[in-house]
């Protein structure tokens, strides 16, 4: 299954999806703040990073910069309760097949349709870079 990152600071959002994705066989982690965020993507490579766009320490829009430095393949979720934010988030970070976005509240098959497209049948990331 594929490797999958979560950043969110509300520990319910977190914490929720770690359970529902690691039930279906993904190797998920979750970083609860941007700093902690910049750390994990740094040291890992993931095939999915879930981000909420309104964090304490980095933002959102600067971690997915951060995160495009490092690795132009990773697929992205942007979180958002304001649409606007996360739907011009999305679309600069490389279209449909590379960054969507998911607006606050959401259901779990909205979450899992979204990832079945960005996943398709694709290879899962390296352990490590």
């Amino acid at each position: 299954m594929s490797r999958i990152l979560i950043i969110d600071d509300n520990d319910a959002v977190r914490l929720f999806l770690i359970r529902i994705l690691e039930g279906q066989g993904h190797v998920v982690t979750g970083a609860v703040d941007g700093f902690e965020a910049s750390e994990k993507i740094h040291a890992e490579s993931y095939d999915v990073v879930l981000l909420d766009m309104v964090l304490p320490g980095k933002r959102g829009a600067e971690l997915i910069r951060e995160l495009r430095a490092v690795s132009a393949e990773t697929r992205i979720v942007a979180m958002s309760g304001g649409p606007l934010e996360a739907e011009a988030i999305a679309a600069a970070g490389g279209g449909r097949t590379r960054c969507r976005a998911l607006f606050k509240p959401f259901s779990i098959s909205e979450l899992q349709k979204i990832l079945d497209e960005l996943l398709g049948n694709e290879q899962p990331a390296a352990a490590h870079r």
